[in-house]
């Protein structure tokens, strides 16, 4: 992962980071990396016939209700679904979302 950062500041490569920190950052580039392919071919899909890489799920499911009015949910390609929860006041987030068949 390439860093940026200004001489004289602390030093951002991750092993200058404590292990607890160390643990998330391989985490998190674990699972970045194991998208890869996935983001590669949405992308591919979009030169070739103009399918948005992001979108609203109704552009999938256009006679569902549910996913038309939906606001808090997009998806990536046609298999990555994200809901967000935008309730800044729930400690531990407790809301529902639509799965259609």
């Amino acid at each position: 992962m390439r860093n940026h950062y200004a001489i004289n500041k602390q030093r951002q490569e991750f092993y200058t980071f404590a292990d607890t920190y160390q643990v998330g950052m391989k985490e998190s580039l674990r699972q970045r990396y194991s998208l890869l392919r996935y983001y590669y071919t949405c992308l591919w899909k979009a030169s070739t016939n103009g399918d948005p890489v992001v979108r609203h799920p109704m552009y999938d499911w256009p006679n569902l209700d549910e996913m038309v009015r939906s606001d808090n949910i997009y998806m990536i390609g046609t298999a990555l679904r994200v809901t967000a929860n935008f309730d800044q006041h729930e400690e531990t987030p407790d809301f529902k979302s639509y799965f259609p068949n």
